[in-house]
């Protein structure tokens, strides 16, 4: 039982002269160990993806890797949309087609410029779709 090893864990805190039990807090040790496997999952996978996201960084442009980090909702809800974890709502499907109007705008704004242009024609594909992968395994990792 976890209460009584938590209780053999901390004896010596527990109060002899009242009688008393060992309060509820005292079990701690015993609940942090059970939940100390699932936060170093979630911090090795929050570390991935910042690690990932430098990648990208590092591998394009800074305006290249924010865009492909702003479709990160997308990217969340499809997940659970496909993984049959979430219905959305009307509401929800409205956000996300704003944050994809706003990617498309980010993406237009830019295109006539002739720093884009001359970026673009320097950049190969392949390292743009390396890049692209980098950066939606960060978004996965968040």
């Amino acid at each position: 039982n976890d209460r009584e090893l938590g209780a053999l864990a901390l004896s010596h805190h527990s109060s002899k002269d009242t009688g008393h039990q060992s309060p509820n807090h005292e079990y701690l040790p015993v609940q942090l160990l059970k939940t100390a496997p699932y936060l170093f999952m979630a911090a090795a996978c929050f570390t991935f993806g910042f690690l990932a996201t430098n990648f990208g960084f590092g591998a394009s442009s800074a305006s290249f890797v924010e865009t492909i980090k702003a479709a990160e909702p997308l990217t969340s809800a499809g997940l659970a949309v496909g993984f049959g974890l979430e219905d959305l709502s009307e509401n929800e499907w409205s956000s996300l087609f704003c944050i994809v109007l706003g990617v498309v705008f980010s993406t237009l704004g830019n295109s006539h410029s002739k720093t884009a242009a001359a970026a673009t024609a320097t950049t190969p594909l392949w390292q743009s779709i390396v890049s692209c992968t980098i950066v939606m395994i960060s978004n996965l990792c968040f």
